[in-house]
């Protein structure tokens, strides 16, 4: 279980930061976490998503261990490159975010969180950020996951057809619907804005 937690709270709080840091144009992780908006999704999907997936973690003080990610994650002299946080994002995703949507959903959990990220990252293998600079991404499936992208601006869940990556999250229509609705929002406004909105939920 002390894996599954480190997997799910510290690797997969940095993907989460990577994508929508490298949407919104930021080169490094601790840039990212210190935009009080970011900061304050990533700590209410590490309580609300993540934390209901984890059972009781015998000894350990789970929220000092996620107030500790976010200190470390806005170190400023780590400097994590978010070009390589994010890359590979195709192998992470299965292995650090896939199992809390999984557990979440068996569990009629939240999972709206989760499918922004996912959207986001839809969004960011198009491979341009807000600023309309290309991003440097570096995935196996880079082509793949861009071939996919372009479709999911007709059909947004076209992307979620890559079953090496998302399993069968296409045939969860509690899912998909939540995916469209967080693809769609960030299409028409942009990252921070959305995350203001999604934020002010939980206040």
């Amino acid at each position: 279980p002390y894996e599954k937690m480190k997997l799910s709270l510290l690797n997969a709080g940095h993907s989460v930061l990577g994508i929508l840091g490298a949407l919104i144009g930021y080169t490094t992780i601790d840039e990212a976490v210190n935009n009080p908006n970011i900061r304050a999704f990533l700590k209410q999907y590490m309580d609300e998503e993540v934390t209901p997936t984890l059972g009781d973690l015998e000894g350990v003080d789970l929220d000092a261990y996620k107030q500790s990610l976010l200190e470390r994650f806005g170190n400023i002299n780590i400097k994590d490159q978010i070009d390589r946080i994010c890359s590979e994002t195709s192998a992470k995703y299965p292995i650090f975010i896939l199992p809390t949507i999984q557990s979440q959903l068996a569990n009629n959990g939240n999972i709206a969180l989760a499918a922004f990220v996912t959207a986001a990252w839809a969004i960011y293998s198009l491979g341009t950020n807000e600023n309309g600079d290309t991003l440097n991404i570096k995935d196996a499936l880079k082509q793949e996951l861009n071939e996919k992208s372009k479709e999911a601006k007709q059909n947004p869940t076209a992307f979620l057809e890559l079953e090496s990556v998302f399993g069968r999250l296409k045939q969860n229509s509690v899912f998909t619907k939540a995916f469209v609705n967080a693809y769609e929002d960030i299409s028409n406004k942009n990252i921070e804005a959305n995350l203001k909105s999604i934020n002010s939920t939980y206040l």
